[in-house]
């Protein structure tokens, strides 16, 4: 049954392991786990159940009562700790345990190595063998003021670097803390973790030390002072040995039978060695025990009676420990001292104390009859000096108001609150103020504000008008005329006014009067029939090669010079090239010159030319408009190898344009 039980145990921790929900339950069906990609959790027995959080790697406790205790292989605990080691201890890192669980079971987090912290409320009193056993990590823990007791092994093999025992421990199992390296420990001498904590564990102990104290009472009527001898820390005492001294001129022992009273029939030696001083033994069989302290392990040891029999203000009572033996050895105490009032004072006020000063009391003591005068605390509730306003407030337009508050002058105490005021709802406004211009491009805001609440009003301001100024071109023979309108702001331009060109005006000469031009429409050849001119183009396109003087001697009309295209002269006897400039004298008519098939603009056909012109055709050069007319020898408006072939060929004289 067990290698079964082992064996569905491990199907159900793989499909664990690649499911994004999958409930799982102990073959008993005593507890139960459910896993999902975010947490875990389970039961720990009764009301008592857990959950991990794998995003803040802490493993919480909740619930009520007690959590089960787990020991023993093939136990309950064994098969909860397969699943709850699998999934949590190589990740948690802390344990919270919350109010209401009441102890904490045998192995119960054995084990969790990368725990560092452990939170315990009041409400756990116990905690269990091995309970943190192995908690390799684990650094910090809370041991509260309800904790009775803590189990063998509970904390073996963790870090402490300090622990703190509470006065309500009453049992710590052996080997409690074993193994914890540099380990410091404050307990009370007598705890029942002393023997434990320094027998077992690798730690330093930091024992609280007995101190004894004084304490005085006065009884009037007798004209008495009890004096109390205590013992703090005493669990565990088994004999003090002191000496007390007192003012003998003030005060002496009521009887030395009736002086010296010991708690509990513990056997005593009282010495009256000589006036002001009594020695004292106290012996006992058994050491005072945790269960004959009070508050944190506090013993009388004696009480003592004196009368008063002087007129001094006080007596000084002082107690010097020789030896106090406790169950694990001796301890010589501090001495302590005690200025002990004799007066027992009583009488009238005088003077009222107030809130901001303190009163007068005449007093005369019972016991010696002496005056004196006593400062009388001040009395909060008797308010003096008047009264005034604090936290007022006006109401505004939107915000409530306040009275004010009336407060005592002296000491600033409230006496009585004040009231709301009403917020008024009217609002107040000031004059429109610009808070950005307005622009001829761009609209401005204005505001205005609530005088009473500083509330705000916006507005937009509207553009201005733009400001133009005019700039006036006059018409030509050949321009119109029109007015530009600039904005002197933005820069905003227009044009209007417009008026139509003047047009030449011609003298008998063909000169115009305003401008000087001389009216040639274009340019005429004689009866050549390779050489035309386009006058939309103002080119002059040349089917042969010609010399400046063959060129001009064709043209009809007198007064044309031909120039290079940068406009330098040329002789009559040099060739034309593409590019050249058939130009008017008058200045005011121009053609350029395309011969075609001179692509290379130097008046003369050749390879040269056509190997320019299969370069443009193959995209590997640019033309220009009339290098590229040259080259276009079929007019087709393209360059193609077929152009350039031709040029070839008329370079060869094996064909014409």
């Amino acid at each position: 049954m067990y290698k079964k039980s082992v064996k569905l145990l491990a199907v159900i921790m793989a499909v664990l392991m690649v499911s994004v929900y999958v409930p799982l339950t102990d073959l008993n069906g005593a507890f139960s786990i459910e896993a999902s990609a975010a947490s875990y959790d389970g039961g720990l027995g009764g009301n008592v159940k857990w959950k991990y959080d794998s995003g803040s790697k802490t493993l919480t406790v909740s619930g009520s009562g007690n959590m089960n205790n787990y020991s023993g292989v093939n136990s309950e605990w064994t098969k909860y700790r397969a699943l709850l080691v699998g999934s949590i201890a190589d990740k948690a890192t802390k344990i919270v345990i919350n109010s209401g669980v009441t102890n904490i079971g045998n192995n119960a987090f054995r084990g969790l190595k990368n725990v560092t912290s452990v939170s315990i409320p009041a409400s756990v009193t116990s905690i269990g063998q091995s309970a943190f056993e192995d908690c390799n990590a684990l650094s910090s823990v809370n041991l509260t003021g309800s904790l009775k007791s803590i189990g063998a092994y509970a904390f073996k093999n963790t870090k402490f670097a300090n622990v703190t025992m509470p006065y309500s421990v009453t049992s710590v199992g052996d080997y409690a803390f074993a193994n914890v390296s540099g380990l410091k420990v404050k307990c009370n001498y007598g705890d029942a973790a002393y023997n434990s904590t320094v027998k077992y564990a690798s730690s330093s102990v930091d024992l609280r030390k007995p101190a004894i104290a004084v304490e005085g009472s006065l009884d009037a009527a007798k004209k008495q002072l009890n004096v109390t001898v205590k013992i703090n820390d005493a669990a565990g005492t088994g004999a003090a040995n002191f000496t007390i001294v007192y003012n003998s001129d003030s005060v002496k022992p009521a009887s030395t039978e009736t002086i010296f009273e010991t708690k509990n029939d513990i056997s005593k030696t009282v010495v009256f060695n000589q006036p002001g001083k009594i020695s004292a033994a106290l012996m006992s069989n058994q050491y005072i025990k945790m269960s004959d302290c009070t508050g944190n392990c506090e013993y009388t040891l004696c009480t003592l009676t004196f009368d008063i029999i002087g007129q001094g203000d006080t007596a000084n009572i002082s107690v010097t420990p020789t030896v106090i033996l406790f169950a694990d050895g001796r301890y010589n105490a501090q001495p302590a001292n005690s200025d002990i009032s004799l007066h027992n004072y009583s009488g009238d006020v005088v003077k009222e104390a107030t809130c901001c000063e303190e009163g007068i009391r005449n007093v005369t003591c019972s016991i010696c009859g002496k005056n004196a005068q006593e400062a009388v605390a001040k009395n909060p509730d008797n308010h003096a000096g008047g009264t005034s306003i604090a936290n007022a407030k006006e109401a505004t337009c939107q915000t409530a108001g306040y009275t004010g508050d009336t407060v005592c002058a002296g000491c600033g105490a409230v006496l009585s609150k004040g009231q709301e005021i009403p917020a008024t709802g009217n609002h107040t406004f000031g004059e429109w103020t610009a808070v950005k211009a307005a622009t001829c491009q761009e609209a401005g805001t204005e505001e205005r504000v609530c005088s009473g609440c500083g509330e705000k009003e916006t507005r937009e301001i509207p553009k201005t008008e733009h400001d133009y100024t005019a700039e006036v071109k006059a018409p030509t023979c050949t321009d119109a005329g029109y007015t530009v309108y600039i904005c002197s702001v933005c820069g905003d331009t227009y044009t209007g006014d417009r008026t139509s060109a003047l047009g030449h005006s011609y003298d008998a000469n063909g000169v115009c009067i305003r401008c000087g031009y001389v009216k040639v429409s274009s340019i005429e050849f004689t009866s050549s029939s390779k050489l035309t001119a386009d006058s939309t183009k103002k080119t002059v396109t040349s089917k042969n090669l010609l010399t400046v003087k063959e060129l001009t001697a064709q043209i009809k009309t007198t007064g044309w010079t031909v120039t290079t295209a940068d406009g330098k002269a040329v002789s009559e006897s040099s060739a034309v090239g593409t590019g050249y400039i058939l130009k008017n004298t008058s200045g005011n008519l121009a053609y350029t010159m395309v011969i075609i098939g001179d692509v290379n603009c130097d008046g003369k056909v050749n390879a040269s030319d056509a190997r320019f012109a299969l370069r443009v055709s193959a995209k590997l050069e640019k033309t220009d408009d009339y290098t590229g007319a040259a080259a276009d020898v079929d007019g087709n408006s393209k360059v193609t190898a077929a152009d350039a072939r031709t040029i070839l060929r008329v370079a060869a004289k094996l064909d014409t344009f």
